[in-house]
């Protein structure tokens, strides 16, 4: 499992095109530590046809897909471990803290700890947290907590001239800051980036995503909190949206169902 993907997909593809098959198959896990085997089940493939601001994909799977999780200590198996990590693991799931998070955190926030445990140079950790404020949905507290975790770590890792990975974290704690009401820090510090992209030897490259920011701009002013405002999901996720679920639309999201694209893109559906 690649734990960047994140930073890739976002940059390479903000909206996907849409398919709808998902597949599952059932595989035999070894815990590399204990040795015990396990069945676990795991997505072959998905489709996704849009990304809500916070970088969590929409489409037909239910993301973020659990990793396997050693039924006898809680490992979570979220990337393979070398034999010297397997060795520190040996600790570190035997720790009162692992211990503590087991009963009350999710899996995705206990493999950023164990990361940033095992290697605290590296910024892996992030994106194991980002997808950790994805698993809190449907639990307000403790997203909030993730959320400002995360914000506190894409702090630290803030880089003077940042790299493609780099821009896409201050993104996504621009976002947490927008979703926690932090409307005016979160504007502040889009138009930093905007800034920074545009004297980055990446403005090319980062040309797009340049784009989006302006369109999550509006969002922020309109002071906007939503996990997903219609007008920056992608036009495929908005039009379905526009088109199945008319009674959850908020005035911001009516007037960008009567734009000609999604206009046309719901007329699509409905035919």
């Amino acid at each position: 499992m690649n734990i960047r993907f994140l930073a890739v997909a976002a940059l390479s593809a903000l909206c996907a095109m849409p398919s709808y098959a998902v597949t599952f198959a059932e595989m035999t896990v070894t815990c590399p530590v204990g040795g015990k085997s396990f069945e676990d089940s795991t997505w072959m493939s998905s489709s996704t046809w849009g990304q809500r601001p916070d970088g969590r994909p929409i489409g037909s799977a239910d993301f973020p897909m659990t990793p396997p999780i050693c039924p006898d200590n809680k490992l979570v198996m979220y990337r393979e471990f070398s034999p010297d990590e397997v060795k520190a693991l040996e600790g570190l799931i035997a720790s009162p803290q692992y211990l503590a998070l087991t009963d009350k955190d999710t899996p995705f926030y206990r493999a950023a700890w164990l990361e940033h445990k095992l290697n605290q140079e590296s910024s892996d950790d992030f994106w194991l947290l980002l997808q950790a404020t994805w698993e809190a949905e449907g639990n307000p507290d403790l997203k909030v907590r993730y959320q400002t975790e995360l914000i506190a770590r894409g702090e630290a890792l803030k880089m003077a001239e940042p790299d493609e990975a780099g821009f896409v974290r201050q993104v996504r704690v621009l976002n947490a800051r927008r979703e926690l009401g932090q409307f005016d820090v979160a504007l502040a510090e889009l138009e930093a980036t905007r800034k920074q992209m545009a004297k980055s030897k990446l403005a090319k490259e980062l040309k797009d995503f340049k784009e989006y920011l302006g369109e999550l701009r509006a969002v922020i002013v309109r002071h906007d909190a939503r996990t997903e405002p219609l007008d920056v999901i992608g036009p495929f996720a908005a039009a379905r949206v526009c088109a199945f679920a008319p009674e959850t639309l908020t005035e911001s999201d009516k007037a960008y169902c009567e734009t000609p694209d999604i206009k046309k893109r719901v007329k699509g559906f409905k035919d």
